[in-house]
């Protein structure tokens, strides 16, 4: 049996959160993949902080319709690599996060290991860290959570390729890449998928064996698929801010009693047509900025001929 990627339409899927994407965000369509191929009933994320990762789990859970439970832990306070940084991060990812996966999935904010304990060993199907990244760090995650993994258990960990600023996943991943079946992505600062587990997915097996044959293909194929996702992340930004814009413009003209083309409200259609909607606003703004002007000249004009 080989490995087809057209049999999992699901890697094609367009990511729903894109509020605070970094990195992270080239790894959605893998995300998307290995729920697919694990279909786990237990998943844990160490450290969270935007989401873009957590919520590319959940939404492809609830698109399977999966049984699957969901965790997220992170303190929401920062480290030495993402920096310092307020509740407001939390705040924004619970009113996206709650309403859409609150039914199967969790934000706990506590440390990691404040939180181990609520596992059972041998629980935890797949375990994704992404906290402190020094080795030493990395390392006492890895060895914490271990004994709760399960015989089906994946653990992934994200910047196995980063080697400056104290980044130290690169030096466990190459203790441990050697002792399980694995295969490291290496854009988006690397991502290695690490099968622990004594009864693995057949399918992810089959997958680890395609991207080890053709290790080349795989992260050339993963890495373009990132762009993409990246790409459209970068959008959704973009008109979420020509969308914040557009509500100023909207609520100055509701001020002075003009109408407001309804259309303008439409979140999603401004995501699903960006193009149009950002055109829409451009106009808008420079209606505005043309009545401004003409104000400012009749002004002008009143000034020249009192004086």
């Amino acid at each position: 049996m080989r490995f087809n990627l057209f049999d999992h339409p699901l890697v094609a899927m367009a990511p729903d959160y894109l509020r605070r994407s970094g990195a992270w965000a080239e790894h959605i369509p893998l995300a998307f993949l290995l729920i697919d191929l694990a279909r786990p009933k237990t998943l844990v994320e160490l450290g969270t902080w935007g989401g873009t990762s957590y919520c590319a789990f959940c939404q492809a859970v609830a698109s399977l319709r999966l049984p699957t439970r969901c965790w997220a832990v992170d303190t929401w306070k920062g480290d030495q690599h993402t920096g310092e940084y307020g509740q407001e991060v939390l705040r924004e990812l619970r009113v996206y996060h709650d309403p859409r996966y609150g039914s199967f999935s969790q934000l706990v904010q506590a440390t990691f290991d404040e939180t181990v304990e609520r596992f059972a060993d041998g629980s935890i199907d797949l375990l994704h860290i992404d906290g402190l990244h020094t080795y030493e760090a990395v390392r006492h995650d890895y060895q914490t959570w271990r004994p709760k993994m399960s015989d089906t258990g994946i653990v992934l960990f994200h910047d196995t390729s980063e080697r400056e600023g104290g980044f130290g996943v690169y030096k466990l991943w190459e203790e441990l890449e050697g002792q399980f079946p694995s295969f490291a992505f290496q854009h988006g600062h690397g991502l290695g998928v690490l099968g622990v587990g004594k009864n693995l997915p057949p399918q992810f097996l089959v997958f680890l064996e395609e991207a080890r044959s053709n290790p080349q293909s795989m992260r050339s194929l993963f890495a373009t698929l990132g762009r993409a996702s990246l790409c459209v992340c970068k959008m959704g930004l973009a008109v979420t801010m020509v969308f914040a814009q557009q509500a100023d413009v909207n609520a100055y003209k509701r001020q002075f009693g003009e109408s407001v083309d309804p259309p303008s409200e439409d979140f999603p259609a401004a995501i699903f047509d960006p193009i149009t909607y950002v055109e829409y606003t451009v106009g808008e703004v420079r209606a505005l900025l043309r009545c401004a002007s003409d104000l400012r000249r009749q002004l002008e004009t009143w000034k020249n001929k009192t004086c």
